[in-house]
């Protein structure tokens, strides 16, 4: 028995480095660019927070969110209408610095395993979007980046597992495994694994595409064509980039449904808010805009959307932070895409109106002198 289990350890392991140097040389001859994965975003935490640590502004703003606070490049984006409308403002609004954090689909489960690398910032504010699209009754699958939950702190690893994380991809077993390799430096090669892991599913087009090019036909061409605008006709309204209703229903079906307080995600939104509070950190909670427009075309009753952010109020303000409800705010025009995101061109622009609307909140409650504040101490992760 030890010699037959000897020999498939042996086994595995020299399969493991073959399927490895072929996969290296296979990516090296393909010259694929290096893709993004989540571990990437705590890169962009850690550079985030040296930025804001570094910053004497009366009060800084941590603003954090989804793509709705993102754009292309050379887009005027969400935080930059907020900064610009501070900055008309004069000497009061000027004291107002606002650090933006967005990630593609970073909800409420990635944003809570990250709650420590946040409060190591030590903030003056966090102003914390709130997409109710991400309350399901979808589930997030790779969005939701469970690897992050490496980085909730030892002494959080029982609040964690009590937590209804199963939904965002999160066991156990898979908390347990990320804080190890955390803990024992090694989520650095993890994260490598997995880049080569994302760069070898991503050959699959050029490897169609030369099977084309050898074979004199357009099969894989035309294939990829058609899944795409099946896809089209499925998801989207004709002749519009709006969802249809099963799409809506989808993402946004629990709120639509009118949203419970034990609702898995609003039980960690809690705990996250609940974090910020332990922390001394005033938070300020506000709902992204909905396309509310839409939903009443699609015939769609918006009662029980109302039930649930009566309810998010309830829980918001229970654990110290404070609601500002924007799922309102905005006309059909001012949505770009079926995603509900924001338009960026110039004018009263969605992202201008939703950017003012956070400026006039943050005014409200600006310090009038600077105030001292902790030193951020942990040189050690930030210089990983």
């Amino acid at each position: 028995m030890a010699n037959r289990a000897t020999s498939f350890i042996l086994s595995f392991l020299l399969s493991a480095g073959l399927v490895w140097v072929v996969a290296s040389c296979v990516l090296e001859a393909a010259q694929q660019p290096q893709p993004g994965i989540g571990l990437d975003l705590v890169h962009t935490v850690r550079r985030w927070r040296r930025d804001l640590s570094r910053d004497r502004a009366a009060s800084r703003v941590a603003l954090l969110g989804d793509s709705v606070l993102g754009g292309s490049v050379g887009e005027r984006t969400v935080p930059d209408a907020t900064s610009e409308a501070l900055a008309r403002c004069g000497r009061r609004g000027q004291s107002i610095a606002v650090h933006p954090l967005s990630w593609p689909g970073w909800g409420v489960s990635g944003e809570y395993f990250l709650n420590d690398e946040i409060v190591r910032a030590r903030p003056d504010v966090i102003l914390l979007e709130l997409n109710l699209r991400g309350m399901g009754p979808a589930t997030p699958g790779a969005a939701s980046y469970p690897e992050l939950a490496g980085f909730v702190r030892p002494e959080r690893l029982l609040e964690a597992a009590s937590l209804p994380l199963s939904y965002a991809g999160l066991t156990l077993d898979r908390l347990l495994f990320y804080h190890l390799l955390v803990a024992s430096g090694a989520d650095e090669a993890w994260a490598t694994v997995l880049r080569r892991q994302a760069s070898l599913f991503r050959l699959r087009e050029p490897i169609e595409a030369w099977f084309d090019a050898a074979l004199g036909n357009r099969a894989y061409v035309d294939r990829r064509v058609a899944v795409t605008l099946g896809t089209f006709d499925k998801v989207f309204v004709p002749g519009k980039n709006r969802e249809r209703l099963e799409l809506v229903q989808t993402v946004l079906g629990n709120a639509l449904g009118g949203l419970s307080p034990t609702h898995p995600r609003l039980r960690i939104l809690g705990a996250m808010l609940e974090h910020y509070r332990r922390a001394g950190i005033p938070t300020i909670v506000w709902v992204a805009p909905v396309n509310v427009d839409h939903l009443r075309s699609l015939g769609l009753p918006l009662e029980g959307l109302r039930r649930s952010l009566g309810t998010i109020r309830t829980l918001v303000e229970a654990n110290g932070a404070a609601l500002i409800d924007l799922h309102d705010l905005l006309r059909d025009e001012a949505f770009i895409d079926a995603g509900d995101h924001v338009t960026s061109n110039v004018g009263m622009s969605g992202a201008t109106m939703l950017g003012e609307s956070l400026a006039r909140v943050l005014l409200s409650m600006a310090p009038r002198e600077r105030r001292p504040r902790p030193a951020d101490t942990s040189l050690r992760a930030s210089s990983r």
